[in-house]
């Protein structure tokens, strides 16, 4: 009994049925209805006409029950083919980058290896120009002294 309990409350739970604990176990629909039970009462109580028409109304609602469940397993199937192909979409992309990305972080290296190169190389070149420039400062400072007498007569003469 533990077992179907657990199967109806998960059948319960995913088709958001309600579960009655506390129901009686004559009602088909409670947490403790017993089958045997059920069918055995059900055998003394009704007239072979009854039993037959109750009969063909439960193989009628199996039948229905059967056809919707195989739809819902033909549309979860197909749910599961479309999130398989889906997922091998993704990894085969996610493959494909793969290399993408190894190009991409070899280029990004051979850009770094190059730049590193280029700034050992200008370094030198670097703290010459800095010496040049503070060489020319200075001729700036000596040149403006050197014409310092021809600037000074010339705003005497003025």
């Amino acid at each position: 009994m533990d077992h179907r309990l657990r199967v109806r409350q998960r059948f319960s739970g995913f088709y958001d049925l309600p579960v009655r604990e506390d129901a009686a176990s004559n009602d088909i629909d409670g947490a403790n209805f017993d089958a045997d039970g059920y069918v055995s009462s059900f055998l003394r109580s009704k007239p072979l006409p009854e039993l037959v028409s109750r009969s063909l109304e439960l193989s009628s609602e199996i039948k229905e029950l059967d056809s919707d469940m195989q739809m819902l397993v033909y549309e979860n199937y197909n749910k599961f083919i479309s999130a398989t192909e889906t997922i091998q979409q993704m990894k085969a992309k996610v493959d494909g980058m793969d290399g993408v990305m190894k190009n991409l972080s070899d280029s990004v290296k051979e850009i770094t290896d190059s730049s590193n190169h280029i700034n050992a190389n200008l370094a030198e070149r670097r703290v010459r120009i800095q010496k040049l420039n503070g060489v020319r400062r200075l001729l700036k400072k000596l040149s403006f002294i050197f014409e310092l007498p021809t600037r000074l007569s010339r705003a005497v003469e003025l």
